[in-house]
């Protein structure tokens, strides 16, 4: 196997820039000069600060098809567009946002509970509360052996 000497500084910043900025890192990949995507994925994977910087980067490319959006809708009202080609186009935008950049524009809410000032939660009983729980934990147990199915 040949190993390749790449400015790796220079090539990371540049195939991060551009993945930034809406690129696939298939198509920056193919641009002359530059490492293959399977080195770039092995980067990666193999090298957490490299990975890192190739997710955020990711991420800001589902923001960029989030706000490509916006932008193709005003289109299509300014006549600029056809709207059926236009549907079409924002759906996959749509659909490659909500994976890319989740927190922004996916479909998923996640809901959370704190406490006071983001701290955790405390729960507490009240004794009535507290009182019927205590009959169901005294309950005996099931005088059936095991496996035996009742009615």
């Amino acid at each position: 196997m040949r190993k390749t000497k790449y400015d790796r500084p220079k090539i990371e910043t540049e195939v991060l820039a551009r993945v930034a900025a809406g690129e696939s890192l298939s198509a920056v990949c193919r641009t002359d000069g530059f490492p293959a995507e399977a080195t770039v994925r092995k980067w990666a994977v193999e090298e957490a600060e490299f990975g890192a910087r190739y997710a955020r980067a990711r991420e800001a490319r589902g923001e960029r098809y989030g706000e490509r959006v916006g932008e193709i809708a005003e289109a299509v009202l300014a006549g600029d567009h056809d709207p059926d080609r236009a549907r079409v186009a924002i759906d996959a935008l749509k659909w490659a946002s909500a994976r890319m950049a989740s927190k922004s524009w996916g479909d998923k809410m996640r809901l959370e509970h704190a406490g006071p000032d983001g701290g955790p939660l405390v729960l507490q009983l009240s004794k009535a509360f507290a009182g019927a729980a205590a009959p169901v934990a005294a309950a005996p147990a099931p005088s059936a052996p095991p496996g035996t199915v009742t009615p």
